[in-house]
């Protein structure tokens, strides 16, 4: 059996009376026997980011102050994320290792959140190997979480924060910080940096600009 994810036109879960009448949709296709659509591979387009996610990094991060600061960095992967970012790291000089970072639909066992306790193997292989931090993402790459080198979890909300100061500091968040997931962290951000907080329905994503 298949699961698949629905969405509604705000990209948020489907409510249960959407899902009831695709369910219902289904039930007549499979009363009446309708034949599978023909495949149409004129359509279908395989899509290799890696390059362009190579490119774009080097606008975004400063290597060669990483490189400098001689971090060494390990990283929890479940499955769509295996291998990117470890490969990011080493293509610009920075020393990198990872774990979980082998296709296996069973996430080692836990559930693939990068959430405590989700991420105790994360952090003991960044204690156990002295590294500097270590990165963690869920199985589609839309969820992240941080461990420091203490072994302190980082939560998404304390990553976008910094990310909001460093922005600051750097003076590229000027104007607004959008707030999709209605966390009181952002709205004390603004608070404090004098910043214009902007509110979505959408659960997508959480940016600043």
């Amino acid at each position: 059996m298949e699961w698949h994810q629905v969405q509604s036109q705000l990209r948020q879960l489907a409510l249960p009376s959407i899902i009831a009448q695709i369910e219902k949709e289904l039930a007549v296709v499979q009363q009446t026997s309708v034949p599978p659509l023909p495949a149409r591979k004129n359509l279908i387009q395989r899509l290799e980011p890696r390059a362009r996610i190579w490119t774009h990094s080097k606008k975004l991060v400063d290597w060669k102050r990483l490189r400098a600061r001689n971090f060494a960095s390990s990283r929890m992967s479940c499955m769509a994320r295996r291998g990117l970012l470890v490969e990011l790291f080493r293509r610009n000089g920075v020393a990198c290792d990872e774990i979980r970072g082998t296709r296996d639909p069973r996430f080692g066992g836990v559930h693939p959140e990068p959430i405590e306790p989700h991420i105790e193997a994360l952090r003991q292989a960044v204690l156990a190997g002295k590294f500097d931090a270590g990165l963690c993402a869920d199985g589609d790459g839309d969820r992240i979480g941080a461990i420091d080198r203490d072994g302190m979890f980082v939560n998404p909300h304390q990553i976008f924060a910094l990310l909001v100061w460093h922005l600051r500091e750097r003076a590229t968040c000027r104007e607004t910080l959008p707030d999709v997931l209605r966390h009181q962290t952002y709205r004390q951000l603004a608070a404090k940096f004098d910043r214009k907080l902007h509110e979505t329905p959408s659960a997508s994503s959480t940016s600043a600009s």
